[in-house]
């Protein structure tokens, strides 16, 4: 079962969503496109937390 995020699941009014086969996949696919597309955003162990809330089974 492939998990999914996206950024409207954060309330980011963008429609970037990734798809990985693993939650640890998919975190390392999110820190990737977080530090290309948003490098001044500060990724808390706050931000992490709210991230991982998010993540759905698809």
């Amino acid at each position: 079962m492939a998990q999914t995020y996206a950024c409207r699941d954060v309330g980011a009014d963008r429609d970037w969503k990734a798809i990985e086969p693993t939650e640890d996949e998919l975190i390392a696919t999110v820190a990737a496109h977080a530090a290309k597309v948003h490098p001044e955003d500060d990724l808390t162990p706050e931000v992490w937390a709210e991230v991982r809330s998010v993540i759905k089974d698809e």
